[in-house]
């Protein structure tokens, strides 16, 4: 049955005239009256005329000549106001009283003789003038129909008398407001103004006055104290460190300008929208950003979420703008967001995020690690998020959707805040290309790895090193790696794994690069490692379900279909997005995800900074004199003193008094057997030495006790430690 009532109505609606109809209808019968009184007038209209120019006279009298100019002034009024499809009720009502006080002054004028023939105001004059006459007399009456001639104007052309009043309405709010020794700012103007309108009525030319201010996009103040905004190490680093901070000189500031197009007429085109499916909304602020412009809104009791995000087609049809991504709601805020993209966007740069005044405030209450600058939110203010509370961080979308410049933009934001004492990387790049402007900077552990081999040598090791930091904060007694560093006076610097391709980690060695990174995100946390994994194939295959359930935290970009967008956040949106490192930030404290535009950074910026750390230390501490080729099979993975290589974490037994190994006829001949096949197995001493399975296994054990193969890999071959 509603359905049905739903049809009637809408049947009934498009059998009615268009209202743009009805004023072109009221349009050409004005201008068809008013030549044909101009003709009247002049005897050139036949008896049709002659008939015309009577009525006037009598309505009019000698004012008639006025009569085609009054039909001229409507006629502009319209076709001024053409566009709302609807005359005013102030211009219907300006008309009315142009035309009565207009004659009534001319029958003031011409003696006020009661005749109409021969008065210059006829019958309409005369009836207006006769009151006043009656009350006030000839110069007072005089004067009101004057005053009600000037207002008439007023109200048909919507002219004020003084224009410099708005000038003189924040003159005053400046000066109160110096009195009372506040700060302006472009924020706080829209609250004064709000104050002073409380009381009238949320009409829509209210509205865009109040909302005028804030369609501005908030400038970033290039004058601040740049040196004021390097972080502070430690004290314990701070007193020993060489190393210096690089300057953001090095990097540039945002280009370009936002134009957003008609606001009042978009919000008009929404609320339009949504009355033809019958949804009464309220229209609230609007908040523009870098790359797309929010209109927020307020529906009436009673209207179902479902019903208003189901119009997504039908509001990108009439605003024509595409795509359109609509949030109900806007978390923390009883209202529903439209996000539309606009006519030209901001391009947003790491420089001006790590000058902001927002920086210096998150810094001093984020972790030692120091923040991530991920971009700029939909109202243009800069977000930031703290690696050591995320503490992972999976980076997904299609391929250029920006994925490795979000990556660049955040190892910078780590670059500009940490020293080498402090923070580490592992970079393992498969595309060989993006990540490898950073070799040789003091902050790397090895030379970035671009084979898979060496990639998993490297998970290998990070699991290593964590079960190596976890035995030494259990013999300090301490609970996570901030409590050790502030206790002990050698801290331990942060390690952050990066792999910038994950999908090609996993096609090639997907069982072991799973098992890695799943171990690491379980327990790396407080003994600070974190990982940043990104990828272009959002795909169950390559994003587990082991994954996502330990790297809660997710950035997801443009991507093509709305399953890719759920495979990353669980949830629709990243199909919708713009691309250009437009992207959608998940974290594990939010319920839903921000929309944000990240900063870009591109390749001459990430060379000053790479350069700039070169410059202050060729070759760290921890690594060899002369870093190995990662892509040579006999280079060694790590070396050093205070971080150990996988081998010596293998081999922690080494040093102790040697054991007596049980001798074994064939041990020599398996011996050699592994060492030729290049790895070890029962059933490959089964059939090579021609015995059984219990002896095979019994020499197996031997071969391990002398460290000639490592320890078992579930179903896998025994790794062969030594060389022929």
């Amino acid at each position: 049955m509603p359905k049905n009532k739903e049809k009637k109505s809408e049947n009934k609606k498009s059998k009615r005239l268009h209202k743009a109809t009805k004023l072109s209808i009221i349009l050409i019968c004005l201008i068809v009256l008013m030549i044909i009184s101009i003709f009247s007038l002049v005897n050139a209209a036949g008896s049709l005329g002659e008939f015309l120019t009577n009525i006037m006279h009598l309505a009019l009298g000698k004012g008639a000549f006025l009569f085609p100019l009054f039909l001229l002034i409507a006629v502009i009024s319209i076709i001024k106001n053409f566009k709302a499809r609807k005359l005013p009720i102030s211009i219907s009502l300006g008309l009315i009283l142009l035309l009565a006080s207009l004659f009534g002054i001319l029958h003031l004028l011409g003696n006020g003789h009661s005749d109409p023939q021969i008065s210059w105001g006829g019958y309409l004059g005369l009836a207006t003038s006769y009151l006043f006459l009656k009350l006030a007399g000839f110069w007072v009456s005089l004067v009101i129909l004057g005053a009600m001639l000037i207002i008439s104007i007023l109200l048909i052309f919507n002219i004020p008398i003084l224009r410099f009043q708005k000038h003189e309405e924040k003159n005053d709010i400046k000066e109160s407001d110096l009195k009372n020794k506040k700060h302006l700012t472009p924020e706080t103007l829209p609250e004064l103004k709000l104050e002073q309108k409380k009381d009238k009525p949320s009409k829509l030319s209210t509205l865009v006055k109040k909302f005028t201010p804030q369609f501005k996009v908030k400038e970033i103040d290039h004058k601040s104290n740049l040196n004021d905004l390097k972080p502070v190490p430690s004290a314990s680093i701070a007193s020993s460190s060489a190393y210096k901070l690089p300057s953001l000189d090095l990097l540039e500031s945002d280009k370009g300008k936002v134009t957003s197009g008609n606001i009042e007429m978009s919000k008009t085109i929404i609320e339009q929208t949504f009355k033809n499916f019958n949804i009464e909304v309220e229209m609230a602020d609007v908040e523009i950003g870098p790359t797309v412009t929010q209109y927020t809104m307020r529906p009436a009791l009673g209207v179902k979420l479902s019903r208003i995000t189901a119009l997504n087609n039908d509001l990108a049809l009439a605003l024509a703008a595409h795509p359109i991504r609509i949030e109900a709601p806007i978390p923390g805020k009883s209202l529903i967001g439209i996000e539309i993209p606009n006519k030209k966007n901001k391009i947003v740069r790491l420089k001006d995020l790590l000058a902001s005044q927002e920086f210096i405030e998150e810094k001093s209450k984020s972790g030692n690690l120091g923040l991530l600058a991920l971009g700029r939110d939909v109202a243009g203010k800069p977000r930031f998020t703290d690696l050591t509370r995320m503490p992972h961080l999976l980076v997904a979308g299609a391929t250029g959707s920006g994925k490795t410049v979000c990556l660049n933009s955040l190892i910078l934001s780590l670059l500009y805040q940490n020293t080498p004492e402090q923070l580490q990387f592992i970079m393992i790049d498969p595309k060989r290309v993006e990540l490898v402007a950073y070799n040789n900077i003091p902050h790397l552990i090895s030379p970035v790895i671009v084979d898979h081999k060496k990639a998993l040598e490297a998970l290998k090791w990070a699991v290593c090193e964590m079960e190596r930091r976890f035995k030494i904060l259990q013999s300090a007694g301490c609970r996570d790696i901030r409590s050790y560093n502030a206790k002990d006076s050698e801290p331990l610097p942060y390690i952050v794994l990066i792999v910038d391709e994950l999908a090609d980690l996993m096609a090639a060695h997907g069982r072991d690069a799973e098992a890695g990174i799943v171990r690491l995100a379980q327990m790396a946390r407080a003994i600070g490692i974190h990982l940043i994994v990104s990828t272009q194939r959002p795909s169950v295959e390559v994003i587990t379900g082991l994954i996502k359930a330990n790297i809660t935290s997710r950035i997801a970009c443009q991507v093509a279909t709305q399953i890719d967008s759920r495979t990353i956040l669980d949830m629709a949106g990243a199909e919708k997005l713009l691309g250009n490192g437009d992207m959608l930030f998940l974290s594990g404290e939010d319920a839903k995800p921000r929309r944000i535009q990240g900063a870009l950074v591109i390749d001459k910026e990430i060379k000053k900074v790479a350069q700039d750390w070169r410059a202050q230390g060729e070759v760290y501490d921890n690594k060899p004199e002369k870093p190995a080729d990662s892509n040579s099979e006999s280079a060694p993975m790590y070396s050093g003193s205070e971080i150990p290589n996988p081998d010596s974490l293998n081999q922690e037994s080494s040093s102790l008094p040697e054991k007596k190994i049980p001798s074994d006829e064939m041990y020599d001949e398996a011996k050699q057997v592994v060492i030729e096949s290049k790895r070890a197995s029962a059933s490959l001493l089964q059939r090579r030495l021609r015995i059984g399975y219990a002896r095979a296994a019994r020499l197996l054990d031997l071969l391990e006790a002398s460290n000639i193969v490592g320890p078992a890999q579930g179903s896998k071959p025994r790794a062969v430690l030594v060389g022929e």
